[in-house]
């Protein structure tokens, strides 16, 4: 009897390269969002700093100019933290599409994995049987030839 041969391998093939396509551009993904992440604690951190800080002059009193400015700076520092937070929306979809993405092509793939174990499966039952039915044949025919 012939060799097991499943007729969508290629199809298979072309599932798994999905797979691994669509898990590339999710790391890819995952890492833009760990970087903007990390700017976001960047710029969190630096507001931070600059909110606890208060300029004194040389009298060790509140020096109100350079106040003024640190506090012109801390409002430039919401706005940056408010992009980046904005900037980080699309990105966080993007992750949560490819994740999507990856499970249907997951699921795809292992639904022509299983197909191709029940085929596998079917194909050695079958072969066990023919071989079985051989056996039976050649038993019987020398049994035949061996009966007086």
């Amino acid at each position: 009897m012939k060799r097991f041969q499943f007729r969508l391998e290629t199809p298979l093939k072309l599932r798994r390269r999905k797979v691994d396509k669509v898990s590339r551009s999710l790391a890819e993904a995952r890492a833009e969002v760990l970087a903007a992440r990390r700017k976001l604690d960047g710029l969190e951190q630096e507001r931070r700093h600059w909110f606890e800080t208060r300029p004194v002059n040389a009298a060790g009193e509140l020096d109100v100019v350079r106040d003024r400015r640190r506090v012109e700076y801390l409002d430039l520092m919401d706005l940056k933290i408010a992009a980046a937070q904005q900037a980080m929306v699309p990105l966080l979809a993007t992750v949560s599409a490819r994740e999507s993405e990856l499970r249907d092509a997951v699921r795809d793939r292992e639904i022509l994995e299983r197909l191709k174990e029940i085929r596998h499966r079917s194909h050695k039952d079958d072969v066990r049987a023919l071989e079985t039915k051989r056996a039976d044949f050649a038993a019987a025919t020398l049994f035949r030839r061996n009966a007086p």
